[in-house]
């Protein structure tokens, strides 16, 4: 049986200079020697401001007014969790991805956890752009060579860990631009094209890499990483209805699944939706392949906002697990033919929605205890 892959998607732009090289640690002797190795995953991250325990209607952020914020609880999650990595799933740092905010509310909490950070991007970090007009300026200049923006295709890149190859891509260059804010406004920058550096179709070389790097490691269990999802639940009211798992909006990506797919590639990782889903085994199209099919997570729970899901009796029965009521982390133990997952939520998780008649609107509460989300088992598989 041929092992799964992991993929972890970083989009980059190869014109961009490298900034001071940042040592970056192999990995840690125990996970050098084992064919076991724990990994945390999350993404949509740390606010402009303070870690918050709960609603605070004295607040004139709606971040804070509806209970969000917490992302200073599910940092400490993987700070305290002994992980071997931890693979961010995109939008680190709201709402631009300036340097400075990176240092003053990114780096006391996840920073801790800087030395086994995998880094991948996502939107909100291409909105700051440096003195000559390129994107991800913060993001950059924070994550140092960690980043692998230049010396890495830009900052695609790919590891072994344990009996696992991973990938790491930016899916933000899936799009044929990108937004930044500079000088109080938005302005348009253009992303790809054919035979640029970067680019999610057939003759652009952040995807000729990415198959390239696919094939040389056909034999291994294989994970992907990037923010933008192709699929995940939506219901009754949304693009497609009850029995669709894509969004149009992010169609862009559907070909970095479909090579993966067709390399027997086993867990996809996302963020950007901010909440919790797992799919069952399923193909570039969205449809149940218990037998080739690989798994998607959604983790876009890393404690800037929860955002509103239809019930999961109105989602698609191709998503097995979901939840938007926890703030925590996907937890995973990648062993030689498979893997253990766990959705770790953190201390008032899962919390309850309330209705504020004063607000108009719903509010984030946290409840006492720390319940359960999602746990279970996967196997890694061959190509179709």
């Amino acid at each position: 049986m041929r092992a799964r892959r992991i993929l972890a998607a970083v989009a980059s732009l190869s014109f961009i200079s490298a900034l001071a090289a940042e040592p970056i640690a192999g990995p840690p002797a125990a996970a050098a020697a084992s064919k076991t190795v724990r990994i945390a995953a999350v993404g949509d991250m740390v606010c402009s401001g303070p870690p918050n325990r709960a609603a605070d209607p004295t607040s004139t952020d709606r971040r804070y007014i509806r209970g969000f914020c917490q992302y200073g609880k599910v940092a400490n999650l993987v700070a305290n969790g002994d992980y071997d990595r931890f693979l961010t799933l995109g939008d680190l740092q709201y709402y631009f991805g300036r340097y400075r905010d990176f240092q003053r509310w990114y780096s006391p909490t996840y920073g801790k956890v800087k030395s086994i950070t995998m880094p991948s991007p996502g939107n909100h970090e291409s909105y700051t752009v440096d003195a000559k007009g390129n994107p991800y300026a913060g993001y950059r200049r924070y994550f140092g060579a960690r980043a692998r923006w230049k010396t890495q295709r830009g900052g695609s890149y790919s590891y072994d860990l344990g009996a696992w190859h991973i990938v790491s891509l930016n899916s933000q260059w899936c799009w044929s631009y990108t937004s930044v804010f500079e000088g109080g406004r938005w302005h348009t920058v253009p992303a790809w094209g054919s035979g640029s550096p970067w680019g999610c179709h057939k003759g652009d070389p952040m995807y000729d890499w990415f198959v390239r790097d696919l094939q040389q490691h056909h034999n291994d269990c294989t994970l992907v990483y990037f923010h933008h999802p192709s699929y995940f639940g939506v219901g009754n009211g949304w693009p497609g209805g009850a029995d669709s798992l894509l969004h149009g909006v992010y169609s862009h990506t559907r070909t970095l699944y479909r090579a993966f797919y067709r390399r027997g590639g086993d867990v996809v990782l996302n963020g950007h939706e901010h909440f919790y889903q797992r799919t069952v085994p399923i193909d570039p199209l969205g449809k149940a392949d218990p037998a080739h099919g690989f798994t998607e997570f959604i983790v876009g729970t890393g404690g800037d906002t929860l955002e509103p899901m239809p019930p999961v009796s109105h989602l698609p029965k191709q998503i097995a697990a979901a939840s938007n009521r926890a703030f925590g982390i996907l937890s995973m133990t990648l062993q030689p033919h498979g893997y253990r997952y766990r959705f770790v939520p953190v201390a008032g998780s899962p919390g309850r929605w309330v209705y504020s008649p004063r607000r108009g609107y719903k509010i984030f509460k946290n409840r006492a205890g720390t319940g359960h989300v999602d746990s279970g088992t996967g196997t890694c598989h061959g190509a179709p």
